[in-house]
């Protein structure tokens, strides 16, 4: 079985809570630490037993973190009651928070910030953008310049880049919106040339 990843969290997250809960689903289970691997297969449990409840996955959590469990056996990874954990009943609340703000993919905590405010701003940077924004980026290389062409790749790239680099969204949900963006750039560059022409063969 393949270790679970934060992108499998981010989605298990997504299918167990509604769009207004999933930020403060985020912000709790990441409030549980352990090594990379046993921290998602235990964050995943967490999620499937709080079944869509805020309430009850901060209830799970809190539990979790006063607990000691021991390491896994070997050959049994699927048992994340048993992951392996620091003594996190003894670190307070503030050190827990900005120990999982760290973990997530490419959060930055800034000294001296509530560190629960990283979450909405985490970033990761997939190299797979890069192909969106040469597929937008061609537009006005292609018409030769011209106001219209560099606002629509501005604006194109500049919404790849919002989706692509956000860690919050899985990389399917990141990839599909990115190819929706620029293919509505090209539609759009193509009905402003059909709209040119037309008018020019009416004059």
């Amino acid at each position: 079985m393949a270790t679970p990843t934060k992108q499998d969290v981010t989605a298990e997250i997504e299918r167990q809570f509604s769009d207004a809960d999933r930020t403060a689903a985020l912000k709790t289970v990441n409030l549980y630490t352990a090594k990379p691997g046993d921290r998602e297969i235990a964050q995943l449990a967490l999620l499937r037993d709080s079944g869509g409840s805020i309430e009850k996955l901060r209830s799970l959590v809190g539990d979790a973190k006063r607990s000691s469990g021991s390491r896994p056996a070997a050959g049994r990874p699927s048992e994340p009651a048993r992951v392996s954990q620091p003594a996190a009943g003894l670190v307070s609340d503030q050190v827990a928070r900005a120990t999982a703000i760290a973990q997530l993919q490419g959060a930055h905590h800034v000294k001296g910030q509530d560190p629960e405010l990283a979450v909405g701003s985490s970033k990761e940077y997939p190299p797979y953008r890069y192909f969106f924004y040469v597929a937008i980026g061609i537009i006005p290389v292609l018409t030769l310049g011209g106001a219209i062409p560099l606002a629509i790749a501005a604006g194109g790239i500049s919404g790849c880049r919002k989706i692509a680099t956000d860690a919050r969204q899985p990389h399917v949900n990141r990839i599909l919106l990115c190819l929706g963006i620029a293919v509505a750039c090209w539609v759009v560059l193509f009905a402003l040339v059909g709209g040119v022409a037309l008018l020019r063969t009416r004059r």
